[in-house]
């Protein structure tokens, strides 16, 4: 109790001295300081595992491998063993550190779930100390990464709650309206205004009321909240969070003593009373009703607002403020750079995921197989070539009847007649030429 004491009233004479700090700093402070951080030890030979729980991942922060304290103080007991007793020196005056440790345990256990290995010089790669027994220190966080994402519409009332051992954390929150993602179940703007671009971050907002709570309410209005919309388009928030087990935040954000916490209070604080008074510091376009464009209150300043969508970027121009009589309408236009970063992101994420990529391309090849399997199969038993079969036997049957009455169509001195079946046809045709004597005449 006596740190945050200290630490708030640092916090107060700083806020007075150098005014309030940057909403993405308080931020970023809050997301790093309320995942407990676990600290893990072991020595020479022993197995470690890291684990975290669902939805979350290893954030390896610091790794130590090697010897820095003497035996007595730490791992001589294994030490002692595996010299058979042997009376070993006291004090140790020498240093051994493995420089490479910590980006060796990252490429081993970051971004995985649970991560096993065997703490030894073979695990590390090296080994600038053979003859002496190491140990490795390390810490790690276990950072959520799978996100529900929720809309709710204007003047309704957000309410998240988490199972009991579980608590919410935030990852983003926008308030306004994009022609992107629009949710089909709230109001929508008049058709002239439907690709109306007036949204905002209220991240700070929705943080400091959810995160690392176990439930948390809010009405959604311009009251609540804040405007940035014309009355005639209806806003609706948007957030991304998931509930994850209460070991994943550390003892002071779950009884909400995180400084950063309070920070990020008295931020929004100071925010609101601006907004009130009318003496907020930036200003940005907003679209109105009639198309114009009119300055108004930020409530964050634009370069510090968390883009959802790489693959877009807001359409920013020095040029005037246009004249009454035109319309100015905030659109967004496609970006090569963000596209790139997308395919980034996908390589990335096979890359990270090689076991789950390659075992959805062997159930797939297999899939497939099974179909072509299955279509030659089908393929043998196909009906044209039974058809195609019994119009053969047919055709010879009625060849043969013809064959066989073909003397009850000649004449009755058939001795010297024959059928001729080189003009046989495909229309069973049939032609006949008849033998007579030599005439004279």
């Amino acid at each position: 109790s006596h740190l945050l004491l200290l630490s708030l009233f640092f916090l107060h004479i700083s806020t007075l001295l150098y005014g309030l700090p940057d909403s993405q700093s308080i931020i970023d402070a809050v997301m790093r300081e309320s995942l407990r951080s676990n600290r893990v030890k072991a020595c020479d030979g022993e197995k470690l595992t890291l684990q975290c729980p669902k939805n979350t991942h290893i954030q390896i922060e610091t790794g130590f491998y090697g010897r820095v304290v003497p035996l007595s103080q730490l791992c001589g007991e294994k030490e002692e063993k595996r010299q058979d007793k042997v009376s070993i020196r006291t004090v140790y005056d020498s240093t051994c550190d493995v420089i490479h440790a910590q980006s060796r345990l990252i490429e081993m256990c970051d971004k995985r779930r649970k991560c096993t290995f065997l703490v030894d010089p073979f695990t590390f790669h090296e080994d600038p100390c053979p003859s002496t027994s190491k140990y490795l220190q390390m810490s790690y966080r276990c950072t959520p990464v799978s996100f529900d994402g929720s809309s709710f519409c204007s003047d309704t009332e957000m309410r998240l709650e988490c199972k009991e051992g579980r608590r919410l954390a935030i990852y983003s929150a926008s308030y306004g309206r994009s022609p992107r993602g629009q949710p089909s179940y709230c109001d929508l703007p008049p058709k002239h205004l439907i690709n109306t671009e007036c949204s905002m971050d209220v991240l700070p907002h929705v943080l400091s009321l959810c995160h690392a709570h176990t439930a948390c309410s809010l009405s959604i209005n311009n009251d609540a909240i804040g405007n940035v919309c014309p009355s005639s388009v209806p806003p609706y928030l948007h957030i991304l969070f998931m509930c994850v087990n209460e070991e994943v935040f550390s003892e002071d954000a779950l009884k909400g003593e995180l400084p950063s916490q309070i920070e990020l209070k008295q931020f929004n604080d100071h925010k609101r009373r601006d907004e009130i008074n009318g003496s907020g510091e930036e200003k940005e376009g907003r679209v109105n009703d009639d198309g114009v464009s009119r300055e108004i209150s930020s409530v964050l300043n634009p370069i510090n607002q968390v883009l959802h969508d790489a693959s877009f970027v807001n359409s920013i121009t020095s040029t005037p403020r246009p004249a009454p009589s035109e319309t100015h309408i905030q659109v967004q236009s496609h970006n090569a750079i963000g596209i790139t970063h997308d395919l980034m992101l996908i390589w990335k994420f096979i890359t990270e995921n090689k076991e789950k990529v390659l075992l959805s391309s062997i159930i797939s090849t297999s899939f497939a197989i099974i179909l072509i399997v299955i279509a030659c199969i089908l393929n043998q038993f196909c009906p044209k070539k039974r058809l195609a079969k019994d119009h053969r036997v047919r055709y010879t049957i009625e060849r043969s009847n013809l064959i066989n009455r073909s003397h009850i169509l000649l004449d009755g001195n058939h001795q010297s007649s024959f059928v001729d079946m080189a003009d046989m046809g495909d229309d069973n045709y049939m032609g006949y030429s008849f033998h007579t004597n030599n005439r004279s005449f």
